[in-house]
């Protein structure tokens, strides 16, 4: 039976001297307690799409509880920062106050060894474990795969910490390049401070760096997935592996994408369907319509820039101008806004040639409100999910070919190419690419008329 619901009420478990803020919500036949990374709010959380979907998702076949660790989100702060081993307590006086006697764990990013740490501890109380973007530690330790890139990590986002809290400086780590725009790190910060103020962040920032689990993982004998992204900067896939490996009772898996698997514009989809099925034993029921269609993406040329210079208001007065035409112009070719990037938009059409002349037409109209842009199109199986939003290598794809793209060109695939023979479209070969993260090496073409 599927689940669906808005925020539920936040209620406060007592675990020593600190009050902690959990939810429950769903109703499947078995218990999950979900151990977030390092910062969270319970209630915030359910304003974010790609967060609420997980939520839904997971509600849908477990009870689950969720919380906010000592001095973050809506747990009592000012009481210093907790050990691993204080906050393994506060997830289980969270089990306690739901009435949960045992339970599956889900810990990802700074949850993961905390969750690591309670079925090695308390074996009794847990019946599996589900670990994403977790690596053993965020040191760097010889013979530990990418535990020098995880450390790195650890030093970058420690001193954005430090020095400027609340702007949404670090949001690369998280999110890849790709998703690090102004009005991305804009949003994060107003988020961040939400969670934790700039001396907490810190600290646990700190704490997190001296995180090692190594001798942990020969104690966990429950099954355990791990699981990693293939493109994480914060837990190297490579570390995750490793971990997985020196498990008495692991499997692991790979999925596409940054740390955050539900960031705009990846497939939140290769996240929860591992995970359902290692908890429930059952492939999980389709959610995603799939079909044959062509992706732009588009990408306003040196935004950051643009916004500097213009500052707050003209920027978002330009962005509206944008927006404005884009929607348009997307709609007079077709397609179908998908949503907007923060500088560029994203849209779905049924044929590749619509979506170039409509790319080409918004390149000409842009222009006229004094920016440039990019574009990258491609033709492919495309996952439509219930919310409107898309996702798949198609997309992934799509995304790729834009990055590639000089200012003002539009950029498409041999695909698209092959589908448009006969058409008043020219396409000039740009020679062969290789695209971040995915396979292989790939022709692209400049579109013109």
């Amino acid at each position: 039976m599927g689940f669906d619901s808005g925020p539920p009420v936040t209620k406060f478990a007592r675990s020593a001297d600190a009050q902690i803020a959990y939810q429950t919500f769903g109703s499947g036949p078995r218990n999950l307690v979900v151990i977030p990374g390092w910062i969270s709010h319970v209630q915030m959380g359910w304003t974010s799409p790609g967060m609420r979907e997980v939520f839904n998702r997971l509600g849908s076949f477990a009870r689950v509880a969720v919380f906010d660790k000592r001095g973050t989100g809506l747990s009592d702060r000012n009481l210093g920062i907790a050990s691993l081993d204080e906050r393994t307590d506060d997830a289980r006086a969270v089990m306690v106050a739901a009435g949960m006697d045992r339970a599956h764990v889900l810990g990802w990013s700074e949850g993961g060894p905390m969750a690591l740490l309670m079925a090695a501890s308390f074996p009794e109380q847990v019946d599996s474990l589900v670990i994403y973007g977790a690596p053993p530690t965020w040191r760097a330790i010889d013979g530990v795969p990418g535990s020098a890139q995880a450390a790195e990590f650890a030093s970058g986002m420690l001193a954005a910490v430090e020095t400027s809290w609340g702007t949404g400086e670090g949001l690369h780590w998280w999110v890849g390049s790709e998703h690090d725009n102004a009005e991305a790190r804009v949003t994060a910060g107003q988020a961040w401070l939400s969670m934790v103020g700039p001396s907490d962040a810190a600290q646990i920032m700190r704490l997190m760096a001296t995180i090692d689990v190594r001798e942990l993982l020969p104690l966990v004998h429950c099954p355990v997935l791990v699981m990693a992204a293939s493109r994480d900067q914060v837990a190297p896939p490579e570390s995750c592996r490793w971990m997985a490996e020196r498990l008495p009772n692991a499997q692991y898996v790979e999925i596409d994408g940054p740390h955050l698997p539900w960031t705009p514009g990846s497939d939140v989809g290769q996240f929860l369907d591992p995970i359902e099925t290692f908890i429930t034993g059952a492939e999980p029921v389709s959610r995603i319509e799939r079909l044959l269609g062509t992706v732009l993406f588009t990408d306003i040329v040196a935004s950051t820039q643009i916004a500097a210079e213009l500052h707050d208001q003209r920027w978002r007065q330009l962005l509206e101008s944008h927006d404005t035409l884009a929607a348009a112009t997307i709609e007079r070719h077709g397609g179908r806004l998908v949503k907007s990037t923060g500088d560029g938009v994203l849209a779905l059409f049924d044929g590749p040639g619509h979506a170039v002349r409509c790319a080409l037409a918004l390149r000409d109209s842009v222009r006229g409100i004094g920016i440039d842009i990019r574009a990258g199109v491609h033709t492919g199986e495309v996952e439509v999910r219930r919310d409107g939003d898309i996702s798949g290598i198609a997309v992934n794809l799509a995304s790729r070919v834009e990055t590639a793209a000089q200012p003002g060109e539009v950029l498409a695939t041999r695909t698209v190419t092959e589908l448009t023979l006969g058409s008043d479209l020219v396409f000039a070969s740009r020679g062969e690419h290789e695209l971040k993260g995915i396979p292989g090496s790939w022709e692209l073409f400049t579109a013109s008329r």
